[in-house]
């Protein structure tokens, strides 16, 4: 692979983050503002906030960056501990915000149910939906 197709490669890796990431946001957004409309019922996915993993292609590239100029050559000698931040923060979150979601539709007289349309899938998460009068 050469040096300018690896870098286009990249590149799309830090565009599908950008859309990973506010896909996440969107739903958390939209999760919240269900709540507040007390709408009957909510679909809700706890493994869509993994997308936020895909964000480390940002601080993969501010590396880069950091690496291409001289005057921040300083920083890459804690390139790998910032990497490493970043995604154990990424995990916390992904994992943290599926509960606190979870403890809200609770608190705001939700139920959870099962979705009976979910697939079986090996990837983190459980696809369910809350509904205010309760599982049928």
């Amino acid at each position: 692979m050469t040096q300018k197709t690896a870098q286009v490669i990249f590149i799309i890796f830090n565009i599908l983050a950008i859309f990973s990431v506010t896909y996440a946001l969107y739903d958390f957004i939209n999760i919240t503002s269900a709540v507040k409309k007390q709408e009957e019922i909510i679909l809700f996915d706890s493994g869509t906030y993994y997308l936020l993993l895909m964000s480390v292609f940002w601080v993969l590239s501010l590396i880069q960056y950091a690496g291409l100029k001289n005057k921040l050559a300083s920083l890459l000698k804690y390139a790998n501990q910032a990497l490493l931040a970043w995604f154990l923060m990424m995990i916390l979150l992904a994992n943290l915000i599926p509960g606190y979601l979870s403890d809200k539709l609770e608190a705001a007289g939700y139920t959870k149910c099962d979705d009976p349309r979910e697939i079986s899938r090996v990837s983190k998460g459980e696809s369910s939906f809350y509904i205010k009068s309760g599982c049928e």
